[in-house]
This record gives structure tokens, C-alpha cells and sequence, in this order.
């Protein structure tokens, strides 16, 4: 507004045009009695000393002369820098998607409309973004002109004459990025972009490359059929006690009782069957578990399945873990084994002499897959087996791990309604938490006990993240031919 009258010449420098009106700094009088009693003279121990020449702005307006489109960029781009570190989060991520569409329109209106292929020093002019000089604009020039403060440099080119809208644009030759990606073409295509396979695994895939495996989508329809019908029946047996936690732990009970008392059966092979059978497993034995919480069945239906969704592979962490702690306890478990529940039986695998078939959803062997997973996993799971032997949690305990676990996984994952019913969920087991260490186990000094606790989960949370990284890249490199009908329900990102 300012700017273009001064180019004109119709406008002092001490004068300025807000809202068809001109103002004389010099000459103006501020009456601020409707607002507050002071004077401005005594206001003015609060404010900034004010530079009526806008501080230099004016004088780089007319030197670079915007024409509408880049005057509309420098508008936007002021306006959405400014609200997105204003307000942060969802806010700042809207402003910088806009930043950068705007930014990439005006590169094609300087290459496509202005051919204009070098514009650095334009856009500089528009954006104004350059570092400021780290000695109040007093810096030593070197020998041969060499300056290392590029503003410095910027103004002494200024102070000699240059001129940004005088900068020469359109000299380099149409034909360069024709020539350069007809130069790009003639480049043979690296091994791994040729056998469309990662460079450090293409020497170690399956040798016979005819044999190539389409897609295949494993229908799991079934297994949600199953495990929505558990949750519309809701628990076994009407349960009248008011402590949730107890009722929680409870229906943990109820659910290992249909374990058949016997000896234990050895799992030596898993494949695609055996695999199957631990995931129906799994998420009917979650579902039953969460039936027990009256908080969450008073959830409409649709929203209990997105939350099991979520929940059933962590909650299915927990649980084995308990299991193979307790079997350690009882000497009937090694060190290289793990022990759980399957339909009815108690198992116990054996990783030394377990077999594991994956022909069914990759045509790599596991040996060959190892390069995915962290190195560390056995320790990690050695250490958090001895965490839990250590705690020796109660079931009540147990039921509270459980819960805050999956509640605070879903939460941070799905965000939104599910994490605003989460927190509330943490907030109200933590309270009768508080109430059954006090008034059932007359243990007031109990944060020790809880610190136990929320060790082991955030070690799995821990483990949690581990695994997601490396599932993330076994999909990148598409490892698995195989996927499911429901991603949503069986992939852990």
C-alpha cells in the first residue's frame, strides 16, 4: 500500500497511506482515553521504540517492484509462517502443507510462465528468508572479495548498485533438460532397479525368478465374525462386584480355567494353519477379557470392534508373558522356551527345535529374514520374562497391566474418540487401582510396586516400536506376497 505511491513519487518518506487516508507521524495525535488513563508518554516505557521508516521495509519493496503474483506469494507465505508457529500442532501442519503448494506454483510460474530457470535470488527478494548477520552487519572482508555472511555480501552488492529485478534470467538454453534427461535414459539401471529387488538381498532371494508368486489376499472375515459375536454376548457369567479391576481379574481367571488340566503339549512346527489357530486364539481370548469391563461394553458396538482391533496383539504380549513367567516358576519352562494357552491346551515351543514354514506368505526362508529383525530381540524377551518373575503380579495387578497397556496403545495409535475414551479408561482403573492396594492389600507405600509394573509395559511398548520399524520395512520392500482381507485388524502399523 505504501511502496507503490512512494515509487510514483506521490508519497514523502515520512508520510504514510493506511485505508485511503495519509498519515504524518510527525504530526499526529493519539488519543487513547477510551481505552486506558495513561498518557502515551508514559505508555511508551512499555513499547518498542517505533520506526516510522517501517525499519527499511519500504526501501527492499521498491527495489525488488513485486509484481501481483509474487506479491500474493510474500502475502501468503507471511501469513501461514506466522499462524502455524503461533498455534503449532494440527494448525502448523495445514500452514506448512499451504507453504509448500504455494511454493511449488510459484516455481512453475517462474519456469513455465517467466522462464525464469534461475530465480534464487528472486525468491530471496520475495521471501526474504537469509540468516542474519552474526555481528550486528560489521563483517571483515576477506582477501579476493570473499565474504562469509551472506547478507553482509547481499547488502555491499545493494550498496554498489545492483538491482534484484535486474538479474538476467531465461540465458540458459531450452534444450538442457532435454539433453539432460536423454542423458539419464542412456544410463543402465542399477541390479536392484533391473530384478526389482533390494540391492543388499537380490544375491540371497530364491534363485529360480520364473517361479514368481502373485498376490494373495487370506480371507479373515471369519476370525472378526467370531470375535464381534463375543462381544455382543459380553462376559459368561453376570459378575456383581464393584471394584472393575476385580471383575477384570475375575474374567482373567474364568478364562484360564478352560485350560485342561494334563501334561503339556510341545508345539515343534508353525505354519499357516498352526499360525491361524494362535490368531483366533488370541483375539476371542482379548475380547473375552475386555467383556469384563463394564466401562467398555457400554461403548456402542462398532466402536468396541475398532478398539479390539488395536488391542488383541499387544494384550496377546502380556498374557504369554505371564504365562511363560509362570511356567518358569514352576520349572516347567527353559530358558530358550516360551509357554501359552491355544484353545484348551497349555503349550510349550521350543525356538531350538521349532520349525517354521512361511512358504504360505513370502518365498524367503527365515534365515533370510533375519536381516529384519533386531539383533537384540532374545535378550529383550529374556529380560522382560525376568521383570515379570521378579513382580510376580497378582491377578488384579495383572488385569491393571493389561488394561493400561492396550488402552495407552490404542490411545497414541488411533488418537481422537479413542484416545479421549482411553484416557479416560487409565484414569478410572488407576483410581481403583489406588483403592485395592489400600483397602484390600493395606498397602499405602505401593509406587514401588506400580514403577514394577510400568517397567514391563514400557518395555513392551518398547519392543513394540522395534517391530513396527521392521515390519514397515518388510512392506517397503514388499517381502510378503501374502496379505490379509482385513490389514487393519493383522498388520501392526
Amino acid at each position: 500500500m505504501n511502496f507503490l505511491p512512494r515509487k510514483r513519487g506521490i508519497l514523502p518518506d515520512n508520510v504514510f497511506l493506511a485505508q485511503d487516508a495519509y498519515v504524518d507521524p510527525n504530526d499526529l495525535s493519539l488519543d487513547l482515553s477510551w481505552m486506558t488513563n495513561y498518557k502515551v508518554d508514559s505508555l511508551s516505557f512499555f513499547t518498542v521504540t517505533i520506526d516510522w521508516n517501517m525499519l527499511g521495509f519500504i526501501q527492499p519493496l521498491l527495489d525488488l517492484n513485486p509484481n501481483n503474483v509474487e506479491l500474493t506469494f510474500m502475502i501468503s507465505q507471511l501469513c501461514f509462517n506466522y499462524v502455524g508457529q503461533r498455534f503449532q500442532g494440527e494448525t502448523l501442519e495445514v500452514a506448512e502443507n499451504f507453504q509448500q503448494i504455494l511454493s511449488d506454483d510459484l516455481h512453475n510460474y517462474y519456469v513455465n510462465e517467466q522462464s525464469q530457470l534461475r530465480y534464487s535470488g528472486r525468491r530471496y527478494g520475495v521471501s526474504g528468508q537469509v540468516k542474519p548477520c552474526k555481528k550486528n552487519n560489521n563483517c571483515v572482508f576477506l582477501k579476493k572479495g570473499w565474504f562469509n555472511c551472506k547478507k553482509c555480501r547481499l547488502q555491499k552488492c545493494l550498496a554498489v548498485g545492483m538491482k534484484i529485478d535486474g538479474f538476467q534470467f531465461g540465458r540458459d538454453p531450452e534444450r538442457v533438460p532435454r539433453v539432460i534427461s536423454h542423458f539419464q535414459s542412456k544410463i543402465p539401471p542399477t541390479m536392484d532397479t533391473f530384478l526389482g529387488k533390494p540391492n543388499f538381498i537380490v544375491y540371497c532371494a530364491p534363485a529360480d525368478y520364473q517361479k514368481y508368486t502373485p498376490k494373495v489376499i487370506i480371507d479373515v472375515q471369519f476370525l472378526i465374525d467370531k470375535a464381534e459375536e463375543v462381544l455382543v454376548k459380553g462376559s459368561a457369567t453376570p459378575v456383581n462386584i464393584v471394584n472393575p479391576l476385580e471383575k477384570l481379574a475375575l474374567g482373567l481367571q474364568h478364562i484360564r480355567n478352560q485350560v485342561k488340566k494334563g501334561p503339556v503339549k510341545l508345539i515343534r512346527r508353525i505354519g499357516k494353519e498352526e499360525a491361524f489357530a494362535l490368531f483366533e486364539d488370541e483375539m476371542l481370548k482379548a475380547a473375552k477379557f475386555l467383556t469384563y469391563f463394564d466401562e467398555f461394553q457400554q461403548l456402542p458396538q462398532q466402536l468396541q470392534f475398532d478398539m479390539l482391533r488395536g488391542i488383541w496383539r499387544v494384550w496377546t504380549r502380556l498374557d504369554k508373558l505371564a504365562v511363560t513367567a509362570a511356567g518358569r516358576r514352576q520349572m516347567a519352562c527353559g530358558n530358550s522356551q516360551i509357554m501359552a494357552h491355544l484353545n484348551k491346551d497349555l503349550v510349550l515351543c521350543d525356538f531350538t527345535k521349532l520349525e517354521i514354514d512361511l512358504s504360505w506368505c513370502t518365498n524367503y526362508t527365515l534365515d533370510q529374514l533375519q536381516f529384519f529383525s533386531t539383533k537384540d530381540e532374545g535378550n529383550r524377551a529374556q529380560e522382560a520374562i525376568q521383570l515379570m518373575l521378579d513382580l510376580q503380579p497378582t491377578d488384579v495387578e495383572l488385569a491393571f497391566m493389561m488394561c493400561q497397556l492396550s488402552f495407552h496403545y490404542i490411545g497414541k495409535r488411533y488418537q481422537g474418540v479413542i484416545l479421549e475414551i482411553a484416557d479416560r479408561f487409565q484414569e478410572v482403573l488407576s483410581n481403583h487401582l489406588h483403592d485395592y492396594f489400600v483397602n484390600r492389600m493395606n498397602m499405602p507405600q505401593y509406587s514401588k510396586r506400580v514403577a514394577q509394573m510400568m517397567k514391563i509395559n514400557n518395555h513392551i511398548q518398547t519392543d513394540i516400536i522395534l517391530e513396527r520399524s521392521s515390519q514397515e520395512l518388510l512392506r517397503i520392500f514388499d517381502v510378503y506376497y501374502a496379505d490379509y482381507s482385513r490389514p487393519d485388524v493383522f498388520r501392526w502399523i
